[in-house]
């Protein structure tokens, strides 16, 4: 699978198995929100800890957890094959920005705690705050 997204034009995928030379089949993505009970709640395979559980039990009352690796948490956002991932630990502006992009033109958000959406090279550290990532 590739994705790739191009600001203010979309988000796309295409699945192959061989050498890529045009963007043509490329399909365009677009989340949807879910109008089940069920939340599908991505999460980390490898970082999880008490606050992201304590979030969970304290933010969701009907989930799914999917536990999958980084750069594909904001792909399956973007395909409405999940819900919400918030994320309580660090991360480096260089784990998320590809992602974060793929979601937003999908239709999708990053945004910290406090609700302020994030942005890049304009701090002294490259470590993100925590933050929600949702359709």
């Amino acid at each position: 699978m590739l994705y790739y997204a191009l600001k203010n034009n979309g988000a796309y995928k295409l699945i192959t198995e061989s050498n890529v030379e045009t963007t043509k089949d490329f399909i365009k993505i677009n989340s949807v929100k879910d109008k089940s009970n069920l939340t599908k709640v991505i999460g980390s395979r490898s970082h999880s800890n008490k606050d992201f559980d304590n979030w969970i039990n304290d933010n969701c009352n009907n989930f799914e957890l999917i536990q999958i690796g980084s750069s594909l948490k904001f792909c399956y956002l973007a395909e409405s094959k999940a819900n919400i991932y918030p994320r309580l630990g660090p991360t480096s502006e260089w784990d998320i920005a590809a992602g974060h992009i793929i979601l937003e033109e999908a239709g999708g958000s990053v945004k910290d705690f406090n609700k302020n959406i994030l942005l890049y090279n304009t701090k002294e550290s490259v470590i993100n705050p925590n933050f929600i990532a949702k359709i």
